[in-house]
């Protein structure tokens, strides 16, 4: 007999003297995740227990379905699956590491990246990448083999052939292999050294699996629009693309939040077949699909709307039986900021009670200690609203419309639909339009409440397009030969699809409105010529139910000659309106400050001076 290698191995240890069981450790079985479900991943792995190394020249595994039996050759290595796993893990460990940086603890960085589905081998794994190879003493030997299922159903691996030269091999039963254990052999884990070490990554001992599809799985797209806004019904399309002829499956749409279920503010609707539109569940909703021929498409259209600024991810479940998961993030934002800025009328002061007043009489910029802007009855206030569109999407201005607080106490003046116009206002990213409201204080309030909501009434210009997202594009581009089931807006029954007109609405400043004896106005001409008397009147308004007595004081008037009295007392009746006239002359030209009015009153112990209002002094 010629002494090969392999045949002085075998006649020092022979299977009558030791056995192949006390020789070397069977290990492995069918990966749990694989990156393409229609390819299975075999991995084996072999431990030598001898003090001298075990020449193997190739391995096979045998392999039973429900069509019969074939034998598939084993490649070294842990192959493209595992591979991929490892990778994975890594990215996993970096971003782990970056977290702790951030805040985390070492447990949550472990707990994180041991929760990736990944396979590491171990420091005892031998390297070898092609046959022959050596299995080293107290080491493993990692091999493969990629299996492509040839129907739907169990496939199991029926037996291992190690080939120890050209004419000598040995066989292991593998279906005969007590279920669920790891390894078999000497030790079950020799030395304590795992063949991998398992993350859900290799599922030891289960040499059995179930097919669910043959051949290449569909493909599916969830395809959305590049900026999705609050309040708005937002078209996301799913699409399902088959390879191949695909009998009838379903299809699973959820909605998740970062904290789990979707909060109700989000809504889900969908076009169905009956040509209506459906409210779907957002914890998720299962629709069957129609049968697709081979390079068919089946497209879903659902609308998703937001009535708040917030994430939320889609999740499309394809169960062909075989699932298919795809999701994308959806990010709604506002369309609009705004801002509120409050004015009093020129030259309108008001008499306020002590109790009742507030620091700045003059106007209505003070503000008492909740935040809200202090007013005072019969006080005109103009509110400007200045809205700014903030995103890079052109939108149309309809209308808008102010609701008005019930306990705010206002009225408004004006209408708002003289603003905007029979045309519909163009605005695109950055554009700011300014609305102008015109509001008159009636009654006195207990507590601050909102001015009340500015309603727009806006659309796109532009229907929106759903596009690829970056994940769902790095899958590649499917080229649709035919549609099955794509249901366009015009096909669905009238009233069914969603108005692609949105309203937002725009909360305005918060404003407490306290009693006020009365309004006083200075009225003076813009232009006078020297030399040349003209009028300077106090127009005053009672808003109380009650007669007012108030005594007129004329502050000095530099620059002009006065005629009339400048102190006097009168009664104003309730809910009445009287006034005062002085004749003034000036003596030069130029802007000249008309003088300042005291009006106080002795019983409520308050007074109001109004500010200095000028005149242009032409020379004569």
């Amino acid at each position: 007999m010629l002494l090969t290698p392999s045949n002085l191995l075998l006649c020092r240890y022979h299977q009558q003297e030791f056995g192949w069981w006390r020789i070397l450790t069977i290990a492995g079985g069918f990966m749990a995740h694989a990156p393409d479900p229609a390819q299975l991943q075999v991995c084996v792995a072999v431990y030598n227990q001898l003090p001298i190394p075990i020449p193997l020249t190739g391995a096979t595994v045998t392999l039973v379905d429900s069509k019969g039996s074939w034998v598939q050759e084993l490649l070294l290595g842990p192959g493209p699956q595992q591979q991929a796993a490892v990778a994975e893990q890594q990215q996993s460990a970096a971003a782990g590491q970056s977290s702790s940086a951030a805040g985390l603890s070492a447990a949550d960085c472990a707990a994180a990246a041991n929760g990736i589905h990944a396979m590491h081998i171990s420091d005892s794994t031998h390297t070898a990448t092609a046959w022959p190879a050596q299995l080293q003493p107290g080491s493993w030997l990692v091999a493969h083999a990629l299996v492509t299922p040839r129907t739907a159903g169990s496939v199991g691996v029926d037996q291992l052939l190690l080939q120890l030269s050209d004419l000598c091999s040995v066989s292991f039963l593998l279906s005969s292999f007590p279920p669920g254990r790891p390894a078999l052999g000497r030790l079950s884990l020799p030395g304590g050294q795992e063949p991998f070490k398992v993350q859900q990554g290799v599922k030891q001992g289960v040499w059995v699996t179930k097919v669910q599809h043959v051949g290449r799985l569909p493909n599916l797209q969830v395809v959305m629009p590049q900026s999705m806004l609050v309040a708005e019904f937002c078209l996301v399309e799913v699409r399902v693309h088959a390879f191949a002829a695909q009998s009838a499956a379903s299809l699973e749409l959820s909605l998740r939040s970062p904290t789990g279920a979707v909060p109700g503010q989000v809504t889900m609707l969908a076009a169905l077949p009956d040509g209506k539109l459906h409210a779907l569940s957002t914890e998720g909703h299962a629709m069957q699909l129609p049968e697709l021929a081979a390079g068919s498409s089946f497209s879903q259209r659902l609308w998703v709307r937001s009535t708040l600024a917030s994430s939320c991810r889609l999740v499309a479940v394809l169960s062909c039986p075989a699932q298919v998961h795809q999701s994308a993030d959806l990010h709604f934002v506002e369309p609009f900021e705004h801002v509120t800025r409050l004015a009093g009328e020129l030259g309108v002061h008001t008499l306020v009670a002590p109790a009742q007043s507030f620091a700045n009489s003059s106007g209505p910029a003070a503000s008492d200690s909740a935040g809200a802007v202090a007013l005072a009855v019969g006080q005109v206030i103009f509110a400007q609203v200045l809205i700014r569109a903030v995103h890079d999407v052109e939108l149309q201005l309809l209308g808008a419309q102010l609701e008005l607080q019930k306990d705010a106490g206002l009225q408004v003046m004006n209408k708002l639909s003289d603003q905007l116009g029979d045309r519909p206002l163009q605005m695109a990213c950055g554009s700011v339009y300014c609305l102008l409201l015109h509001l008159v204080p009636l009654g006195a309030t207990s507590s601050p409440a909102s001015i009340g909501r500015l309603q727009l009434r806006w659309k796109r210009r532009q229907p929106v397009t759903p596009s690829l997202s970056t994940e769902n594009n790095a899958q590649g581009r499917v080229q649709d030969t035919a549609v099955a089931g794509h249901m366009p807006t015009s096909d669905l029954a009238v009233g069914a699809a969603p108005t692609e007109e949105v309203l937002t609405s725009l909360e305005l400043p918060q404003v407490i409105v306290q009693d006020s004896l009365l309004t006083v106005k200075v009225v003076a001409p813009h232009s006078a010529t020297a030399g040349i008397a003209f009028p300077f009147t106090l127009q005053m308004s009672n808003m109380t139910s009650q007669p007012q007595e108030v005594t007129i004081a004329v502050q000095e008037a530099t620059g002009f000659v006065f005629s009339g009295e400048k102190q006097q007392n009168i009664t104003l009746a309730p809910r009445d309106s009287s006034s005062l006239t002085w004749t003034l002359v000036a003596h030069a030209s130029g802007q000249i400050p008309v003088p300042s009015v005291r009006v106080s009153s002795g019983r409520f112990s308050c007074h109001v001076l109004t500010q200095q209002a000028h005149v242009h002094v032409m020379p004569f």
